[in-house]
């Protein structure tokens, strides 16, 4: 899963990817050009759910990054289980305890390895932690890079403490080797579609990357140089260092059954957030992330067999972009919260703050307080929702209870919204912004993503592999349909959460 990678995307590049990369795909794979996910929480953690268990948030859970607990109000991460602890010594709230108890079904990775009784073995890395936690299911292994200390951790819910080939990797320090570093363009500027583009109004300025090319990382203390990484292709290039690690020390492929490798590159959606995807720096990732995956597929090849190897492409969700000639809208979080207060501050007449907060794509009440009014709530949210509809950039204010209901119509977006909502975990009024508006940010951003937009929905979805065709198609398809597509190709039951059909230029009519 490359994070953040639009669906157009492989195909604006591929007259110059390099043999054996994301080439192999178009090659000698099957292409799917007009994949979109149906659900409208593009968001990274809905997507990689999606990937893994074949299900939309309706079914697997992951309504978001991060929700509001409706029982207590607290803001829960998606991959959070307080239960659990860190190996490693990384402190920040996203991480501090993890698992992924928060996935309500199964994955393709976990029904692999009961249909072999436990003999596969199932791996995920990532430089996210709920990039791989998600991918790598409730059966399998997953390790994440740490940004402070630019190791690799992973969570006592799979390890008591770190097998030591690990232990061995993270006191290498790997992450050292970039020490004063540069990033440069791979190949000659004239060559480079946004060769002109390299410095732009819509970009940020990096604070330790600054702008424009070269990039620097000379003279970082080592905290700063582990995070700055991520935003640079260096990260990918230990994310696959790793993962050919996993393939070594575990032996991936060597015993008789099918294993799995999950593997997650995330450099583009950081690159995408700073510098947009029309920046130069994004074009010379994509062509630094296709050397990687020629290099890795080698890799694989020498280890397993390419020809015992079945390759699968996609991402967790597309980009908005701020195309060039557009201008991007703000949904002000604030602002919403407020009108929706002031709204039921009119209705009921006290100054009680019945509205909790805005988490997109929802507006949460605050659960103490709906305790008192239990048979206002629909009437709240129906006010909360006419609100919402005068606040700058809301397409859609939609109540809970008419998505409870059933009372949603038959269009593709509202359709969206459906397999968007859990009953257990969604909030109070579903807010939908205009097309080109964004919400849940302040800006700060050169590019994002969180809307059932087409350049958000929009993703890659290649096959490659022993009996896969050699197709390109335009036919509309979902990730969702790449669990059942591989438990097709590996003869065992789809997940049980899967809701996509199977990918038939994959495995045959």
């Amino acid at each position: 899963s490359v994070d953040q990678l639009r669906g157009d995307m492989p195909h604006t590049y591929r007259d110059r990817f390099v043999k054996g990369g994301l080439r192999r795909f178009f090659d000698e794979g099957a292409v799917y050009s007009n994949a979109h996910f149906g659900h409208t929480t593009t968001y990274t953690a809905s997507g990689h759910a999606t990937l893994a268990t074949g299900g939309n948030p309706r079914e697997h859970g992951l309504v978001g990054n991060s929700w509001i607990d409706p029982a207590t109000g607290k803001t829960v991460y998606c991959v959070q289980d307080t239960g659990h602890t860190l190996l490693g010594k990384r402190s920040t709230r996203e991480s501090a305890g993890t698992s992924p108890k928060n996935m309500l079904v199964e994955t393709i990775g976990d029904v692999l390895i009961d249909a072999t009784e436990g003999r596969a073995r199932v791996f995920s890395v990532s430089r996210k932690d709920r990039s791989a936690i998600l991918m790598g299911g409730h059966k399998g292994k997953a390790f994440w890079y740490d940004g402070e200390t630019g190791g690799i951790v992973t969570s006592t819910y799979y390890y008591d403490k770190y097998p030591k080939w690990v232990a061995k990797w993270n006191d290498a320090k790997h992450a050292d080797r970039y020490k004063g570093a540069v990033w440069d363009l791979l190949r000659d500027r004239s060559s480079y579609i946004y060769r002109d583009q390299d410095e732009r109004e819509a970009e940020l300025t990096h604070p330790q990357l600054g702008e424009t090319f070269p990039h620097s990382l000379e003279g970082l203390e080592d905290r700063a140089l582990y995070s700055v990484l991520t935003v640079t292709p260096f990260a990918d290039e230990l994310t696959a260092d790793f993962a050919k690690e996993i393939m070594l020390n575990e032996k991936l492929g060597q015993s008789g059954v099918t294993d799995m490798l999950m593997l997650g590159l995330s450099v583009t959606d950081g690159i995408g957030h700073v510098f947009g995807p029309y920046s130069l720096e994004a074009e010379d990732n994509i062509l630094r992330l296709d050397a990687l995956l020629a290099d890795f597929f080698a890799f694989l090849d020498e280890q397993v067999g390419l020809d015992k190897t079945i390759l699968v492409l996609s991402s967790d969700h597309g980009v908005d972009g701020n195309p060039p000639g557009q201008r991007m809208g703000q949904l002000n979080p604030v602002t919403a919260v407020e009108t929706a207060r002031a709204a039921l501050k009119a209705r009921y007449g006290d100054d009680r703050e019945y509205v909790h907060r805005l988490v997109s794509p929802y507006i949460y009440f605050t659960p103490a307080l709906l305790k008192e009014r239990p048979g206002d709530i629909a009437e709240m949210e129906d006010h909360v929702a006419e609100a919402l509809l005068d606040v700058d950039g809301v397409a859609y204010a939609i109540p809970r209870h008419k998505i409870l209901a059933g009372g949603l119509d038959d269009s593709p977006l509202m359709q969206r919204v459906a397999r968007s909502f859990h009953p257990e975990l969604s909030g109070n009024v579903f807010v939908i912004p205009h097309k080109f508006y964004r919400i849940y940010t302040t800006l700060r951003y050169t590019a994002t993503h969180g809307t059932p937009y087409d350049y958000d929905t929009h993703v890659p979805v290649m096959f490659a592999g022993p009996g896969v065709s050699n197709v390109e198609t335009g036919r509309e398809v979902g990730p969702e349909s790449i669990a059942a597509t591989l438990a097709a190709l590996l003869d065992i039951d789809p997940p049980a959460g899967a809701t996509g059909p199977i990918l038939t230029e994959v495995v045959g009519e």
